[in-house]
């Protein structure tokens, strides 16, 4: 077989996992999907996302703006009641971030029935394929998560700089779900020894990164009517929402042998 034949037939190969994972997947996730709102999966704040989707309203803190971004335009699409359609999100999402998951680990050369094997276990993990259901964030959260992990990966794959992209993917993971700040570690190891052989990068991912959480900055314009997590028209009143200060009491409440 001659050298094209074989690049024709790998490539063939790896749009076929992506179109089993992603495809597969979604088909899944629509078949078992909530009919409409439920508490199922620890879903309790689907009605708080969807009423305050349908009325254009912020929900609980930090706000997760982004993905009410998301929702906004979700629950307009003419499908079923609002609660279907924030749940079909869910799994649309779900299914990008299977896919993107077997995009990342086909830069590291690995074969098709690995890289197929490892998305379809990530899709019907079961703590991941129950939020796939649901009106919740998370899977907005792991998909863009799974999106800075595919920019990294196909930068290193290419031998390019791709760390603005990286930056502005986490930075909208953040805007999903605040909690994601905490992955700022894991991106900062890496840079560190990126940083060394090419200028500038930190600087990229800097400015990625703010991009992505500039959806904070919109909130004030979901939230500076009266409501009961804060007034936002005020610096501090903006800040006690987005760092969720409500729950810092919560913070190690639960003992320690949970």
């Amino acid at each position: 077989m001659s050298s094209g034949k074989v690049v024709a037939v790998h490539r063939l190969a790896r749009l076929v996992t992506l179109a089993i994972a992603g495809g597969g997947s979604l088909v899944v996730y629509l078949m078992t999907l909530a009919p409409s709102l439920t508490w199922g999966h620890w879903g309790a704040d689907g009605g708080d996302f969807i009423a305050a989707a349908v009325v254009g309203r912020m929900p609980h803190p930090p706000g997760f703006p982004l993905y009410m971004a998301l929702a906004q335009l979700a629950v307009r699409v003419p499908l079923g009641d609002p609660a279907w359609r924030l749940n079909a999100l869910s799994a649309v999402l779900a299914s990008g971030t299977v896919v993107l998951t077997a995009l990342t680990l086909q830069f590291q050369g690995l074969s098709p029935w690995v890289v197929l094997a490892s998305a379809l276990t990530l899709a019907f993990a079961p703590l991941f394929w129950s939020q796939a259901l649901i009106t919740e964030v998370y899977t907005g959260a792991a998909f863009f998560v799974a999106l800075a992990l595919f920019f990294a990966a196909r930068g290193r794959a290419r031998g390019r700089s791709e760390w603005l992209a990286v930056g502005l993917a986490w930075g909208m993971a953040v805007s999903i779900h605040a909690t994601l700040v905490l992955l700022a570690s894991l991106w900062l190891v890496r840079l560190g020894f990126r940083q060394s052989k090419e200028r500038g990068a930190m600087l990229r991912f800097a400015l990625g990164f703010g991009v992505g959480v500039l959806p904070y900055a919109l909130l004030p314009l979901l939230g500076a009517w009266p409501q009961p997590w804060g007034d936002m028209r005020t610096v501090s009143g903006w800040w006690a929402v987005v760092s969720a200060r409500l729950y810092w009491g919560y913070a190690f409440g639960l003992p320690w042998a949970e």
